[in-house]
């Protein structure tokens, strides 16, 4: 069957390679020395399908099955589907009348089969053992497949890492590299370095390196390494279609439900007679496309010949950062930009930091504070409990029952570290644009506080100003907070507090935080270098820090510098400029300021007042589960919110959907997030509705009342 890759796409790659044999080397894929390499074979699908394309004879076929296609498979399952389905594929074709066995197939992890270690299976698998040996002495010609992708792999390969990090990882102007562990990036890589100096690398692939800031690097380097780069766009980002209101080209994905990336067909060609530079031929197969319609398309061109007739191709030139696509805009240097941690004489904010990470979300957050303190209480005495008997440990780290583990957290236990409960440590917490509700916030219980202790510690007031970070999906739009902000507050979200906290008496912390009895000195986080020529900008020696602050975050807001700064936002720091504007720069401030305020304050927003109709408060039983009955009802210009057959808001205007943070509206966030959790295993449940119960409030009343400040 075909598990991991359509045969449209395996089809489309394995033409457009003859072809490109044909015109780049008067070659073909059936001429006898061209070996051909499928390293993540998986069931066989590209190698049955080059012998069953048609462009091979039954001669060549009878070389190339015997001597000249290689496949290797670390899955044994697969690995035997695949050796079944390529001696089927031959015998079916060639029909000889003894059954040939595939003898190119090796059971091997590629990227181990080129480190310079011994084969550990040698003796268990002697022929495999022989195969491999074989396969590694072979000029590869054609390496052709679908990579494995996954950004959480860490499996280690000494020599490919060391050459990936020297080449790419060290490389890249990004502060965060994480995701260039992802192995795709490593296949790509290390079919560079395994093909012969006149050969083609064809991959269907994740798409994201041909955008994203922290490939940088990885482009430079392929730049340089090839001669022709086809890039044939699938599309079908899924979190980049949700995440961006301005997107509306990714249709669905190739893979249907089975993934979320984006996908491309990438065909890399190495020809040592051309002249540099490379060149890079984006085609776009199509905006807003199903995942038939984009399989019906691949199968009906056939390949890039017929492609490049139909569809037209955008040749790219890499600009001095390295982008491709979107190329952004050459910010002078002396721009200051809204944060920078290696020259903070360039910054307007001194520092910076991501939200809170609990790693234990259903234990360390709830809407209801009387069960952040239950959940708490019994989770560190559970983790005390283990402390106390170690042998335990081993047993309690199966089930998330009694202790939700991490790996920060088996760290803190290895070292003996406890910290006792303390209900001051129960913070309101910024979990999503317009969602508010509890954290235990603690240094040992917590996965990662990264600076918010100095930015929030306990009892201290603050407010900063969110934004989506470097290689966020989501359209840039900045928000306010003033309570503690959350990791995922927006996607990979970097906060810029107006103050911070500090104290000569480090001694005074207590789990991760300054206690009471500690004196603190409050600072202003803002660059006072940058106020210096803010005021000189516009010879206002009145301005005050909190001027610049408010001018800071009516500027990210402002639809000209979104579009002019379109390209860089989400690839760079965000710039500030001081710029030119249309009114005095004292309300150009003022505005920042009322705008901020409006959006920090929602909780205290008047009511939306719909229809006189609809101006009540339907009776709903307390026991109805409104956060998960409650229904976005469209109608024309206009929506209602509905339960069931009664309208609980009506005549709201569309527009205020239009409005997106991190892919969803306020209402939207506001809907989505605060529906009832249970989770199962730990028992313990989630539910907006105990939030309001604990203020003394009718919990469903009180939901629409939220709802309704937060579309006003």
């Amino acid at each position: 069957g075909i598990v991991y890759t359509p045969v449209e796409v395996v089809d489309f790659i394995v033409y457009s390679v003859e072809d490109i044999m044909r015109k780049e080397f008067s070659s073909s894929l059936g001429k006898e020395g061209v070996h051909i390499l499928d390293p993540f074979t998986g069931t066989g699908t590209f190698i049955s399908r080059i012998l069953q394309s048609g462009i091979l004879s039954n001669e060549q076929i009878k070389k190339k099955f015997k001597s000249e296609i290689h496949a290797n498979e670390i899955v044994l399952l697969a690995y035997y589907i695949a050796c079944i389905n390529l001696e089927a594929v031959y015998d079916d074709i060639v029909k000889e009348n003894q059954y040939q066995p595939f003898e190119g197939i090796v059971l091997t992890d590629t990227f181990q089969l080129y480190e310079p270690e011994s084969d550990k299976i040698a003796n268990l698998l002697p022929d495999n053992s022989k195969r491999r040996n074989q396969q590694k002495k072979k000029d590869i010609t054609i390496i052709i497949g679908n990579p494995p992708y996954s950004v959480h792999s860490r499996t280690s390969y000494p020599e490919l890492d060391k050459s990936f990090k020297k080449i790419i990882i060290d490389a890249s102007a990004a502060r965060q590299k994480s995701s260039l562990h992802d192995p795709f990036y490593k296949a790509i890589f290390w079919a560079s370095k395994h093909i012969k100096e006149n050969g083609i690398v064809a991959f269907a692939v994740n798409n994201s390196w041909i955008e994203s800031s922290i490939a940088d690097s990885f482009r430079k380097f392929l730049f340089e390494c090839f001669s022709i780069i086809y890039l044939v766009d699938l599309k079908g980002d899924i979190r980049k279609a949700r995440f961006d209101k301005d997107n509306k080209t990714e249709g669905e994905n190739i893979f249907g439900n089975k993934s979320q990336n984006g996908i491309v067909i990438a065909i890399f060609v190495r020809n040592k007679n051309y002249s540099p530079p490379a060149s890079i031929k984006y085609i776009n197969l199509g905006n807003e496309l199903t995942t038939k319609d984009k399989l019906n398309k691949l199968r009906s061109l056939g390949s890039i010949k017929e492609l490049k007739k139909h569809i037209s191709i955008n040749e790219i030139k890499p600009n001095l950062n390295n982008d491709w696509l979107n190329q952004r805009i050459i910010v002078p240097k002396d721009i200051f930009r809204l944060g920078n941690k290696s020259n903070v004489d360039n910054a307007i904010f001194l520092n910076f930091t991501s939200g809170i990470k609990t790693n234990r979300d259903e234990w360390a957050i709830n809407f209801s504070k009387n069960l952040v303190v239950e959940n708490m209480k019994r989770m560190i005495g559970n983790y005390k409990k283990v402390l106390e008997a170690p042998n335990t440990f081993s047993k309690s780290i199966r089930s998330s029952k009694h202790i939700k583990w991490d790996g920060t957290l088996e760290t803190s236990f290895k070292n003996g570290e406890f910290s006792p409960f303390n209900t001051e440590q129960v913070q309101v917490t910024s979990l999503r644009p317009f969602v508010d509700s509890h954290v235990y916030f603690s240094k040992l219980f917590n996965n990662s506080i990264y600076r918010n202790n100095t930015f929030f510690p306990l009892n201290k007031k603050n407010h900063a100003i969110g934004i989506p970070g470097l290689g966020s999906r989501s359209n840039f739009l900045p928000l306010g907070v003033s309570e503690i902000p959350n990791y995922d507050f927006f996607d990979k979200t970097q906060f810029f507090p107006r103050y911070q906290f500090s104290s000569a008496n480090s001694s005074g912390m207590r789990d991760g935080h300054f206690t009471d009895m500690v004196q603190l000195e409050k600072r202003s986080n803002l660059n006072p270098l940058a106020l210096e020529k803010f005021r000189k900008k516009f010879r206002e020696k009145s301005l005050s820090e909190d001027d610049l602050y408010y001018y800071v975050y009516a500027l990210l807001n402002s639809e000209k510098y979104l579009q002019h700064f379109k390209t860089t936002l989400g690839k760079e720091m965000p710039p500030i400029p001081f710029v030119d504007m249309d009114v005095e720069i004292l309300d150009f401030c003022s505005i920042g300021r009322k705008l901020f305020v409006t959006h920090t304050n929602w909780k205290e927003a008047s009511e939306f007042k719909d229809t006189e109709l609809f101006e009540h408060f339907l009776n709903i039983k307390e026991t109805v589960d409104l956060t998960k009955v409650i229904k976005i009802k469209k109608s024309g210009r206009y929506f209602d919110l509905t339960y069931g057959r009664h309208t609980l808001i009506s005549q709201i205007p569309s527009e205020i959907l239009h409005l997106k943070y991190n892919g969803y509206s306020p209402l939207e966030w506001a809907l989505r997030r605060s529906k009832t959790r249970d989770y199962k295993e730990s028992g313990i449940r989630d539910d907006i509705r105990r939030y309001f119960a604990e203020l003394g409030k009718n919990p469903n009343n009180a939901y629409i009342s939220y709802l309704r400040k937060v579309i006003t």
